[in-house]
């Protein structure tokens, strides 16, 4: 959680979200007003974390992965390849 004063004077309460095995982390920001529901605030960001991650995010670290697996196996057959000749 962080919280910030803007340039008007306006405050901002902003709450990075993560999960496990993704790199890119969510965010929920949040612009109280006079008469403002913290508590549907709360229930907002809890919700936005038990959904879970962005398709995006989770496409982008199933990417990750198979690159890294593409290496490892080039790794293997580089190695192979090397003890063969």
């Amino acid at each position: 959680m962080q919280s910030f004063t803007l340039a008007d004077g306006q405050i901002c309460v902003k709450a990075m979200l993560e999960w496990t095995g993704v790199a890119q982390p969510g965010m929920q920001a949040v612009y109280p007003t006079d008469s403002f529901n913290w508590g549907g605030a709360a229930c907002r960001i809890a919700e936005a974390w038990m959904d879970g991650p962005p398709p995006a995010a989770a496409a982008m670290n199933a990417s990750v992965e198979v690159s890294r697996d593409a290496i490892a196996e080039q790794q293997k057959a580089e190695a192979g390849f090397a003890a063969t000749a």
